[in-house]
């Protein structure tokens, strides 16, 4: 628990970042050693590790509340499909509220290509895509 909400700095000290499109899909050459990192879009992070791990970090909000999310669980890549299977997680907010995040799995429509700000990795979310970085 503690190593993922660490990663909470990651999120927060990010920037929001301009919807780019993507250019010229490039082909993943070993699809699960090319996600290895963190890719980040403005205060939300995901980093993948080399073992089939990952850990999500988010932070949105204002002034008046704002709410952290992080879990961590396994990840697999297949074609444009990203499944990750959270193993354990947790929202807080300023606002002294917390939960618990059941163990989930969810499969999102992703694609990859390159932008002006370098490798990019575009998630379909249930609201709508979202392009991530490589970091």
């Amino acid at each position: 628990m503690r190593a993922f909400l660490a990663m909470l700095g990651i999120a927060i000290a990010g920037t929001a970042s301009a919807q780019v499109q993507l250019q010229a899909p490039f082909r993943l050459q070993a699809p699960s050693m090319t996600l290895v990192g963190t890719w980040r879009s403005g205060n939300f992070a995901f980093t993948f590790y080399d073992n089939g791990t990952y850990i999500y970090v988010g932070a949105m909000g204002g002034a008046g509340m704002s709410t952290q999310s992080s879990e961590q669980g396994v990840y697999s890549l297949s074609g444009n499909q990203l499944t990750v299977q959270r193993q354990s997680g947790i929202l807080r907010t300023s606002q002294n509220y917390q939960q618990q995040l059941a163990p989930q799995t969810t499969v999102y429509p992703v694609r990859f290509g390159n932008t002006p700000n370098g490798p990019a990795m575009e998630v379909t979310f249930p609201a709508g895509p979202q392009v991530f970085y490589r970091q």
